[in-house]
């Protein structure tokens, strides 16, 4: 899967939830949610720390950050050589194997657009309450566990974090206070469930947005990052199958008539097409 496009299809996803939920469980308009917004650092200011910014009114009293960065992360998946034991067991190894690049995000790498180093990036960000969410997904659809607590339910403990999980993967303490920011106990969590509460109460049992596809904003969410995943996911495979298709031409072209196998592939857009269309239309 091409790693740029899935991020960029999955970044703009994310805020397209973003902008229709928030103005229900916040005080945030949709002006007040940005795309790749720079300016975020006063040195650095073309640095782009979150693929989706979230500004937070200031007179929010329930509000304890200025602005949640979300970070779009795409991630190889969990792959492991040992037999399935359990399903708590494999679950709590792809937490972790999720955790490890949340991690890295929360490293703020010296950059070549800002002429401060990590440590006063990371500082700049603590001081003016910005909230760092590392929102990785793996190419099997997988959310991470800060990714799956802000979106969905938070009750399974398999996905939920906490500060303790990245004490042994912490450095500095600037590092470490960026951790108990994203982790603060007012933080916004399960967003799409609260969006319904408040959706159903207000409007009952109305079309959320002019789509006309869902009554909840906890199914219309889904819908639109799941139908935009499951595209990219056909993508992949018709690229697969077209080098795949190449590859074969060339080796029959150079292999003589007599020893060519009687099997014949067919060509990938009668596999694919199909599943385009499927895929287009399944998450609706």
């Amino acid at each position: 899967m091409e790693k740029k496009e899935l991020h960029d299809r999955i970044r703009d996803s994310v805020y397209t939830v973003c902008q229709e939920i928030f103005p229900i469980i916040s005080d945030s308009s949709k002006n007040d949610i940005h795309r790749e917004l720079t300016h975020i650092f006063e040195k650095g200011t073309q640095m782009r720390p979150g693929d989706v910014v979230i500004k937070h009114p200031l007179n929010s009293a329930s509000e304890p950050h200025a602005t949640t960065l979300i970070d779009v992360t795409i991630i190889p998946p969990y792959q492991s050589n040992q037999p399935i034991t359990s399903y708590e067991n494999v679950s709590q190894k792809m937490k972790t194997h999720h955790q490890k690049y949340e991690h890295q995000k929360f490293k703020i790498d010296d950059h070549a657009k800002s002429n401060s180093t990590s440590e006063e990036l990371t500082s700049e960000l603590i001081n003016k309450r910005h909230r760092m969410l590392p929102f990785t997904i793996d190419h099997l659809g997988m959310l991470g566990p800060i990714a799956t607590e802000f979106l969905l339910d938070t009750r399974n403990a398999l996905f939920r974090s906490s500060p303790n999980e990245y004490d042994k993967r912490t450095t500095t303490n600037e590092t470490r206070k960026l951790v108990e920011l994203a982790m603060h106990k007012k933080r916004h969590t399960n967003i799409l469930t609260t969006a319904n509460s408040l959706w159903k109460a207000t409007y009952g049992s109305q079309w959320f947005t002019n789509t006309y596809r869902s009554q909840t904003p906890r199914q219309w969410a889904k819908q639109v990052v799941g139908n935009t995943f499951s595209i990219q996911s056909s993508k992949h495979i018709l690229r697969a199958l077209n080098r795949l298709n190449m590859q074969t031409q060339t080796t029959s072209s150079k292999t003589p008539k007599a020893q060519r196998s009687s099997i014949n592939l067919r060509t990938p857009s009668q596999y694919t097409v199909r599943s385009l269309r499927y895929n287009q239309y399944a998450a609706a």
